[in-house]
Order: structure tokens, then C-alpha cells, then sequence
């Protein structure tokens, strides 16, 4: 998704090669890296994190056709080319990658006022209050993080920087963060009833993401902490597609009549996460458990339990349907698909990582359990074909092993971590060169081999990038981003061709036909 963004710094005038004034467009991920490290410097991760979504749901109004957005803070957003670097400024970077396409709802509708300032002094206002206009989300409360913030500055000395006070305080998420609260934490502090929704505007399924800690429940209350190596998923072997059944948040799921749901002291699982249907009959994921928690999911194998350090997995419940229910089970497992691709990208795991409760009980680490593949078949589908679908959400490029061949080492690759453009330089650079060269993009010949292949963003680089980009139906603009390294890792290498054959018919004895055999090759054809 782009972004058009009216510039007039110095340093984005002369990074872009515009005058001041000019509308550039770019990548909205993109932009959003010079935002971040702009508006909360290289602040602790997680509120790095908060920042990254809040400022991609203000920009999302500025990427419809004929809008724009500035760079200036007093107008809009600070943006500024510098702090795109991810050396200087590596948990903003990261912030806006672990959090790619999530932004902040409120009743299924993007906020439409996302406001954020450095401090409020102790106290937040409501927009009621600075602006007149009313918003839900932001209202007026005691803010014992920023006060803290404030505190601390003032005792060593540190200027201290008010803003407007709406909506979320940069000081107090800074402070949140390096005192172990998440990002999810902090913009429901900032934005109370707000709710995350992944891929926004990407046209694709689209996921909610609701959180709603089952605090009652004793795995919540004793808080016990992993370090997760893996997804595992569930499902719940019932028909029942309603969240409410094992989930506790009425005002959202719906009443359980029954009042069976598993947030109370007596009940003796608890996931991560549930899939399945709100009040409103909308498929959604209700966050259960903390993910720095360990959760009472799947039980114990002969080897030991997925819930647990070493091999502690984070691990959500889809709500199950019937066996006929087909567009029901599209959905929801689409959903959790959407759902694997989101945390994947933000502990760092990859498609391999994602395993069934079958699965994990057939390597001994969970109970003997046959979900989710019990339901799957009943629509043709299964987990190969489940992660298959969300490598592909991730971009992740085809694997084809060769038989009989021990899998090499992979070195690590660099590409797509920052925007590659004309005059930069380094292996990222060769790789982008390498992939292009591989699809039959002329790179000219330049570098050791003649290939163009040097690690060198020149012209002729610049070049076969527009073209790609032209015959992939992207922005042309020779920059190589977010979706064009996404394009990339779609692509197909350039099919070689046959060898061209030719028959020739000469004349001539016998032995002067082999003769010619042996100098030039061929089969030989006597025609008599």
C-alpha cells in the first residue's frame, strides 16, 4: 500500500532528489520507519511497537486516491529519511516489521482520530476537552506512566516536553515499556475499548484481534514465563462456533448461559488465543493469556510438553464447526491462518514452526489428540497444506528439495531489510541484483563475473527494478521496497529455453558426412 507524501524537510528533499514542495509516494511500511524512529526515537522495543500502530492508523485516511500526508509533526506526523537507518535506529525498524499491517479499531471501523503527543503530565485530556469533538477512545484519566516518566527526567536534569495530552504519551509509553509492559498493554491504556485488527487494507481475509485475559483463571494468575519456539494449533472438537463458550468477555462474545467458560479458578486449561464467532457473528481472535506466559494447552507427551521451556509453544483453540459447515471452516481457518502470519512476524518464527496438536503427540510432547486433521478432513484439507497457505501469507519462497541432497546451510539473508535505492551499496544490494538476474533482467556488465551482479545500486540496477516493477503491476518508481521485495519472493526465475536445433541436408559421400560429424557434432542421417 502506498503513501504520497508531500515533502519539504531538507533532508527527505535531497534523500528523494525532489524539490520542496513535490509529492513522492512510497510504502506505507516504509514510511512508517521513518516515522517511528522521527516521533519516539529508539525507544524500548515494545514502544516502538505501540507508536508503529498508532502511527500507521493515523495514516491510514492519507492512502486513499488524490490524499497525501506531510512531514511535518505540527501538521501531521514527523517523517524524516534519516531515521530510516536500522543501525541507528533498530527497534523502530523492528517495531514497524513485528507489527506490519495492524492498526487500532473501534467497533470494526479504524479509529478516526489516532492522536498521540510526548506528554501529558500525569494526566491524559479527552478530545472533548482540547477540541471539542467527542471520541470514545479518548478520554480524560490519571496517567501514572507518563507522571513517572516526567519524574524521572526531572531528576536527572532532562527537559521535559508537553504535548496536546490526547490520546497516547510518548514519555508514558517509554516508560511502560522499559518496565515490561507490551504494546498491547499500552494502547488499551491510551485508547480504552480500542481493539487491533491485522492486515488492514491488504484485501485479504483480514483478522481482528481482541484481548481479553481470562485473569480468573489460574494459569493467568500464575503468570509462570516461556520463551516460545513454535505455533500449535487446536481445535475444539465440539460443534460450538462461539467464543463466548470458552471465553469470558460478555460485552463482546455474548452471555454464556451456561456459564462454562474457562475463566475461573476451577477450570484447568487455558490457550493463548480462541477462533471463532463474536455476538455480532463475525469470525474474530480473542487473545486469552498473555505470549510471554506459558499456557495449559496440549497437555504431555512421552518426551515432555509443548507448554513448557525448552519447547514451550504459543497455542490457540479453533472454535470448531460441523463437518458440513464449509464456509464456516474456510473462514475461521483462514482467520488463523492470518493469525499464524501475524505471529510469525512477531517472534521471528517461519511456516516450519507451526505444528497440530496431532503432530505434537505423534513426536511425543503433547496428549494423544487427533485436531485439528480430524476436521480438516472433512473438507479435503490438512496441515501441510494449512502451512503451505501461510508461507505463502508470508512470502516465504518455494522450497524444492533435491533428492538424495542433504539440505546446505542457509546464510542469512539481508534483503528487504531496509529500502534499496540508487547509490546504496552492500550484499543486500547483490541479492536484489542476483534475484533480478535470475528473472532475466539485464543488469549490464558490470562486477567480477560481468553480470552486473556488484553490490552496487546503479543505473542499470535502477532500471531492471522499474521494469520488474512495471511487469508486476507495481508503482514504478526504480526503489525497491516492502512489495516489491514481496514480488520477488513470488517470482518465478526465467524459464530456460531448449536448445535450438537445425537439420541440415548436404550432399556429399559417406565418409565425408562422418568427417563432418566429428568436427561439428550432431546426428548423422544418411538419406539414400
Amino acid at each position: 500500500m502506498l503513501i504520497r507524501i508531500k515533502v519539504s524537510r531538507a533532508e527527505n528533499v535531497n534523500y528523494f532528489g525532489v524539490t520542496n514542495g513535490d509529492i513522492v509516494a512510497i510504502d506505507i511500511e516504509d514510511y512508517l520507519c521513518g516515522v517511528v524512529g522521527s516521533e519516539i526515537g529508539n525507544a524500548s522495543l515494545e514502544a516502538c511497537k505501540a507508536q508503529a500502530i498508532a502511527a500507521r492508523t493515523y495514516a491510514m485516511p492519507y492512502t486513499g486516491d488524490g490524499e497525501y500526508i506531510t512531514d511535518q509533526s505540527d501538521k501531521h506526523q514527523a517523517f524524516r529519511t534519516s531515521r530510516m537507518d536500522k543501525d541507528k535506529y533498530p527497534n523502530a525498524i523492528q517495531g514497524v516489521s513485528d507489527t506490519a499491517g495492524i492498526v487500532l479499531t473501534y467497533g470494526g471501523k479504524i479509529l478516526k482520530t489516532c492522536s498521540y503527543s510526548a506528554s501529558n503530565g500525569g494526566r491524559t485530556v479527552s478530545s472533548a476537552e482540547r477540541w471539542g469533538g467527542e471520541r470514545p477512545y479518548l478520554i480524560a484519566q490519571d496517567d501514572p506512566w507518563d507522571a513517572a516518566e516526567c519524574a524521572e527526567r526531572a531528576s536527572k536534569g532532562q527537559n521535559v516536553t508537553k504535548g496536546h495530552g490526547v490520546g497516547m504519551s510518548q514519555y508514558g509509553a517509554s516508560w511502560a515499556a522499559k518496565n515490561g509492559i507490551s504494546a498491547d498493554k499500552i494502547l488499551a491504556f491510551y485508547y480504552p475499548g480500542a481493539e487491533l485488527k491485522s492486515n488492514y487494507g491488504e484485501g485479504g481475509i483480514g483478522m481482528e484481534i481482541l484481548t481479553c485475559y481470562q485473569t480468573a483463571n489460574r494459569c493467568y494468575q500464575k503468570g509462570r514465563k516461556a520463551s516460545h519456539v513454535g505455533i500449535l494449533v487446536h481445535s475444539t472438537g465440539a460443534n460450538n462456533r462461539n467464543i463466548k463458550r470458552y471465553v469470558y468477555a460478555p460485552d463482546r462474545l455474548g452471555v454464556n448461559a451456561n456459564g462454562n467458560h474457562w475463566n475461573k479458578a476451577e477450570a484447568d486449561k487455558c490457550m493463548h488465543a480462541f477462533i471463532g464467532l463474536d455476538a455480532n457473528g463475525e469470525v474474530i481472535v480473542a487473545n486469552t493469556l498473555p505470549y510471554e506466559y506459558a499456557c495449559w494447552g496440549c497437555g504431555k507427551g512421552n518426551k515432555g510438553s509443548y507448554n513448557y521451556d525448552p519447547t514451550a509453544h504459543l497455542q490457540f483453540e479453533i472454535c470448531q464447526g460441523s463437518a458440513t459447515d464449509e464456509a464456516y471452516y474456510r473462514k475461521a481457518v483462514g482467520v488463523a491462518e492470518e493469525y499464524c502470519a501475524y505471529l510469525c512476524r512477531r517472534f521471528g518464527f517461519t511456516s516450519a514452526d507451526i505444528c497440530s496438536h496431532r503432530e505434537a503427540a505423534l513426536a511425543g510432547y503433547a496428549s494423544n489428540h487427533g485436531d485439528p486433521e480430524s476436521w480438516m478432513r472433512n473438507f479435503g484439507d490438512n496441515m501441510d497444506m494449512f502451512r503451505a497457505r501461510v508461507a505463502a501469507i508470508l512470502g516465504e519462497p518455494a522450497k524444492e528439495p533435491v533428492i538424495g541432497q542433504a539440505p546446505a546451510s542457509p546464510t542469512p539473508s539481508k534483503l528487504g531489510d531496509r529500502t534499496l535505492r540508487h547509490g546504496d551499496k552492500g550484499d543486500d544490494v547483490k541479492e536484489l541484483q542476483a534475484a533480478l538476474a535470475a528473472l532475466g533482467y539485464d543488469l549490464g556488465s558490470f562486477g567480477a563475473n560481468k553480470d552486473g551482479i556488484d553490490g552496487s545500486f546503479g543505473p542499470a540496477t535502477e532500471t531492471a527494478v522499474g521494469r520488474f516493477q512495471e511487469d508486476n503491476a507495481l508503482a514504478v518508481d526504480g526503489i525497491a521496497g516492502r512489495q516489491t521485495f514481496a514480488a520477488l519472493a513470488q517470482a518465478k526465475p526465467a524459464t530456460e529455453q531448449p536448445p535450438v536445433r537445425y537439420r541440415l541436408i548436404l550432399t556429399g559421400s559417406e565418409d565425408d558426412m562422418k568427417a563432418m560429424q566429428a568436427a561439428y557434432g550432431g546426428t548423422l542421417e544418411v538419406i539414400t
